[in-house]
């Protein structure tokens, strides 16, 4: 019998070991994800881990090859899905997986969510991460719990998924998130690592299993179960030395002596003859009995989840910043916090009658307007699924914030309300003050009359002001995509590079003065200084105020040409003086010199040897006689009676004169050219003067061309609008302009300062003149009331401009166009000019041509005129101000009139507005001063075109 037993004992427990001899290693695709430390692969690409401990073991038992598939969770979750792999590890339970897939009946251990921050955040609730970034991972059940929270609770903030625990951690740490949501395990071991603290938010306990595709190798979900549970039960199993490894538990169990162990297995064959009749009965309890267990254990670990869950709200209660009231369906009231009680005051028997109406009346009296704090409490007890959010005012000056939101179970059910209150009274002072001082630097810095800039450390511009971006022309837009050196003359930019390094540099840097080039290419002096903002020793913005100085630097130069205009002046009027008194002495002697030798010459007879001196000195005597009436145009007392004359007659008598005749006789390689104004106004003056004063330019062109060249003679009429700078201010008005310009060797700059000057010549001495050529041409200009402009640049010439009042006073010779080819039909002209003189003018020529007549002094007035009664035809100055020029003029009156009629009158030469003008309607262009003539031809081919 003995002999029997043994050897179905040992056939018994003998056959699993035969069939492991037998049978083929069966492959199991285990999926896994970095998840330490129940599962991870080291820096040898080993797995290890409690889960991988375990498995390990259990493989070894049941003959299984292990290949363990690497992914993140979310690819993980997806080959569960598809069967991809055969078994998941480290997966938490819930209901919705459930029906995904089959879970090990035995958990491996508990875990739970946990919101971790950068250290000393004021994240303290969950209602703080409100409006906050909050990092988690993908498919994470601890990520879809806190989004069930948060909805109860009316939070709301923006999620940033990811593939791993680390990378929510990494989030947080680089403050790309405000917070992250990772298991207690995970953060345990690598918060530090990140020098993250947790929070005081707890929340989901879960239990963790392994998991297969649903309705697939449940034979192996079974065998995991079974061998799970042996080991939980063996107290120095590999599952309680893995966790002892891999989480410090304790591991103080009782193991089983050796001589048990035989004792027991001797016995056992014993034992299993005995009872192998009631062997059904047993499994039969067994199963009872697991399955009481079971409910037991689920009930216990429900309890144990409501108990935490409850730690968790009071710890969120109590170390809430927020006064909580929490009211059930009825407005009975369920909790409350000390912060509360703290805040409003509220009698203790109040609240521990539990009465919602009882608070709400101790509430009132400390509310500003409580009729509309009642309203709102009742209209949110009656819209049981609204949020609400105001601040309310407070009797005793503080303000403070309210919030409630609706609880909802998973059923859909309303379970009451939460109410939020939070003191906010200093942060709003602190709003108030600074949102006041922020509206004062900005109304400061926007209104500023100086440029202001702030450039961060790349030279890009974070901020401008208003006049920054008017006075350089550029969007805000624009100022985005651009750097300073975008903005600086290419000159100023080595200067301002070396500038900003000192700046950075933390060196003072004083008043500097630099360029700034604006949108449209402008060159914009500017003075100004910088400085640099710092923060934890690191330069963080330069701040630049500039100050426009072109004003100033216009008025410098402006005033050191007048200055020099003064100076030559009072020295010309010094000279002149002086050159009138000699030559006052000199007409007196010179009587007898130049009178003398003709009486002489008329008593000599032909053949006198006498003769030839008698006629050298009567040569000298005229030559003098010249230099003396020189010497006299030179003091302006040489002027004869003004009368009106031809300056295009003038030149052509003198090209026609045996002085131009000896001129080209002694400079042969020397061409000469004219360009005649047809049209020429008249001016008044001496004939022989101007006369004069041409031959000199003409004669110091052709001299400054040795080696020959071109001498150009031209004229124009010119109307100037405004004061421009030349080598004298030229003044408003009508001129015709005489022109010489030669290709010789042109004026030194140092020499062009004096040319005027009475013997002042860069002429060998005695080879040509008397050294009064040029100051003639100066007095005859300034005793005409002209004006003198010089252009020279050596080696390419020079050119003279003389300006001379014009006059429409005819010759008395010259010849006139018939007026009844432009006279009126009876037409009406409006004038738009903004200069009264020449309004008057233009009125009094048309009025001439018996045109109805009306003038304006700009182009507002032209458009509310024409608003009321219609002109033919408008005669408009291009260039008006202040106010609208003529283009913009025109351009807003051919969108009110279509088809209006118009001709552009102007002192300046022809421009781009004034083809853009003549494409939207406009006639002709007439510059300015115009006759008669020219303004009537011109009207009268616009009207009949």
């Amino acid at each position: 019998m003995r002999k029997f037993s043994l050897l179905t004992l040992t056939v018994f427990l003998g056959l699993p070991l035969a069939a492991s001899f037998t049978t083929a290693a069966t492959p199991i695709k285990v999926g896994m994800y970095q998840n330490e430390p129940l599962i991870f692969t080291d820096l040898d690409g080993k797995v290890k881990g409690i889960f991988a401990d375990i498995l390990q073991y259990i493989s070894s038992e049941e003959g299984w090859s292990l290949t363990y598939v690497p992914g993140t969770w979310t690819q993980c979750l997806e080959r569960l899905k598809d069967g991809e792999i055969d078994i998941l590890s480290t997966i938490a339970f819930s209901n919705d997986r459930d029906k995904l897939f089959d879970f090990t009946h035995e958990n491996i251990l508990t875990n739970w969510g946990e919101i971790y921050t950068r250290k000393h955040s004021p994240i303290r609730t969950i209602v703080d991460l409100h409006a906050k970034k909050v990092a988690v991972l993908q498919e994470d059940i601890h990520y879809q719990a806190l989004k069930n929270h948060f909805h109860a609770f009316g939070v709301e903030c923006d999620f940033i998924e990811t593939d791993n625990y680390a990378t929510v951690l990494e989030l947080v740490a680089n403050e790309t998130a405000d917070a992250g949501v990772v298991n207690r395990l995970f953060g345990m071991k690598y918060a530090p690592t990140y020098r993250l603290g947790k929070s005081a938010i707890i929340f989901n306990p879960i239990s963790i299993h392994l998991a297969a595709p649903k309705g697939k190798n449940r034979h192996l979900i079974a065998a995991i179960d079974e061998h799970i549970k042996f080991l939980k039960d063996q107290g120095s199993s590999i599952y309680h030395r893995s966790l002892d490894q891999w989480l410090g538990v304790a591991a103080n169990r009782w193991v089983f002596p050796g001589w048990l162990k035989v004792l027991l297995f001797a016995g056992g064959g014993v034992l299993l003859a005995l009872f192998l009749g009631t062997l059904i009965l047993r499994s039969k309890v067994r199963e009872k009995t697991r399955e009481i267990a079971k409910e037991l254990a689920e009930r216990r670990q429900a309890e144990d989840l409501i108990q935490f869950q409850n730690t968790i709200l009071a710890t969120q209660q109590e170390t809430s910043l927020d006064a909580i009231l929490v009211v059930d369906d009825t407005g009975k009231v369920i909790s409350f916090n000390q912060r509360f009680v703290d805040m409003w005051h509220i009698p203790p028997a109040i609240l521990r009658s539990k009465s919602d109406d009882g608070v709400i009346q101790s509430l009132l009296p400390q509310v500003a307007d409580p009729d509309q704090f009642v309203a709102r409490i009742k209209y949110l007890y009656e819209h049981r699924d609204e949020h609400s959010f105001e601040e309310v005012e407070l009797t005793d000056g503080r303000t403070c914030e309210r919030y409630s939101a609706p609880m909802f179970g998973p059923d859909k059910k309303y379970y009451g309300r939460v109410w939020y209150f939070r003191d906010v009274t200093e942060r709003k002072k602190t709003e108030l003050a600074l949102r006041e001082s922020e509206e004062n630097y900005r109304d400061i810095f926007e209104n500023a009359d100086q440029l202001i800039q702030s450039v961060d450390t790349h030279g890009h511009f974070h901020h401008v002001n208003k006049k920054w971006k008017e006075t350089l022309g550029y969007s805000d837009e624009e100022v985005a995509r651009l750097a300073v050196w975008d903005v600086l003359h290419p000159d100023a930019i080595p200067h301002c590079q070396a500038l900003f390094s000192k700046i950075l540099a933390g060196q003072k840097v004083d008043t500097f003065e630099t360029v700034f080039l604006a949108k449209d290419g402008r060159s914009i002096p500017v003075e100004g200084n910088s400085n640099c903002r710092f923060e934890d020793g690191r330069p963080v913005l330069t701040r630049g105020i500039f100050r426009d100085i072109r004003e100033r630097k216009r008025a410098e130069a402006e005033k050191a040409k007048l200055e020099a205009q003064l100076y030559r002046a009072q020295q010309m009027e010094a000279i002149g003086t002086l050159a009138g008194g000699v030559a006052h002495d000199l007409n007196n002697i010179l009587s007898g010199i130049v009178s003398y030798p003709d009486l002489l010459l008329m008593e000599l007879p032909e053949d006198s040897p006498l003769r030839e001196p008698i006629l050298t000195i009567k040569k000298s005597g005229d030559k003098a006689a010249s230099i003396v009436q020189d010497l006299l145009t030179l003091a302006r007392r040489g002027v004869a009676a003004m009368e009106v004359v031809s300056l295009n007659q003038i030149i052509a008598d003198y090209l026609e004169s045996h002085e131009f005749g000896r001129l080209i006789t002694h400079h042969p390689h020397v061409e000469v050219e004219k360009k005649i104004d047809d049209r020429l106004l008249n001016i008044k003056g001496s004939a022989a003067l101007l006369s004069k004063t041409l031959m000199n330019l003409v004669a110091n062109a052709a001299e400054a061309m040795p080696d020959g060249g071109r001498i150009s003679i031209a004229t124009q009429n010119r109307y100037i609008d405004r004061p421009i700078g030349g080598y004298d201010q030229i003044q408003e008005g009508d001129y015709v302009v005489l022109s010489v310009t030669d290709t010789g060797v042109g004026i030194l700059s140092q020499d062009l300062k004096r040319i005027f000057e009475p013997f002042y010549t860069r002429k060998a001495m005695g080879r040509s003149g008397a050294g009064l050529g040029m100051a003639v041409v100066w007095g005859t200009v300034k005793d005409h009331q002209g004006y003198i402009d010089v252009q020279s640049q050596r080696g390419q010439g020079t050119k003279f401009q003389l300006y001379f009042p014009a006059t429409r006073e005819q010759l008395s010779e010259e010849a006139k166009i018939p007026v009844e080819n432009y006279r009126a039909h009876g037409e009406s002209i409006l004038i738009v000019d903004d200069v009264k003189e020449q309004r008057e003018i233009a009125s009094w020529m048309l009025t001439k041509l018996d045109y109805a007549v009306e003038a304006v002094a700009s182009g507002e007035e032209a458009i509310e005129y024409l608003k009321k009664k219609p002109a033919d035809l408008l005669v408009l100055d291009m260039i008006m101000d202040p106010g609208m020029d003529g283009f913009e003029t025109y351009q807003k009156i051919v969108a009110i009139s279509p088809g209006q009629k118009a001709i552009i009158a102007s002192g300046f030469a022809e421009n781009d507005r004034v083809k853009e003008a003549q494409k939207l309607g406009a006639g002709q262009y007439v510059r300015k001063p115009y006759t008669l003539e020219k303004i009537g031809i011109a009207i009268r081919d616009a009207l009949d075109r």
